[in-house]
């Protein structure tokens, strides 16, 4: 057998190319060439995921200051009304007491009214009552 009868007698096999220095070094450039796309393909997932997340870590940063400060504002804003409520709180008791004390003197003058209307209502007539009386003495109004 010769050597083109040895290639013929097993089927499908022809020159390799493991053994052409020239695939060889074809097939050396695309594996450097595939792996160096990978590897860059990696490095930039990896820097976008890092980049992405010192992103969110500033967001959430910015965000928890911003909630932080209306919290603060939120939380004055509800000590001013407090305050201002226990302030009219006091001012509506002051004026309960001051109105309580209105009705107290009220009340005094009413019944120091009533009692001075008790002693000097038998001695005040209306002008009608002195006729009527004066008639009935058997005098004139115009005598007295």
């Amino acid at each position: 057998m010769t050597d083109d009868e040895s290639e013929r007698a097993v089927p499908g096999t022809g020159p390799r190319l493991v053994d052409q220095p020239v695939t060889v070094r074809i097939l050396a450039k695309v594996l450097v060439t595939m792996a160096t796309i990978a590897v860059g393909g990696w490095w930039f997932m990896f820097d976008e995921v890092r980049l992405v997340r010192g992103d969110v870590a500033q967001q959430g940063s910015e965000l928890a200051k911003e909630i932080d400060s209306s919290a603060r504002f939120q939380l004055e804003q509800r000590d001013r009304l407090w305050n201002r409520v226990d302030a009219l709180r006091e001012e509506i008791h002051s004026v309960q007491i001051e109105i309580g004390d209105l009705r107290a003197r009220v009340q005094q003058v009413g019944q120091t009214a009533d009692a001075i209307f008790a002693i000097v209502s038998p001695a005040v007539r209306q002008p009608g009552d002195r006729l009527r009386h004066a008639d009935d003495e058997g005098r004139s109004s115009t005598d007295q």
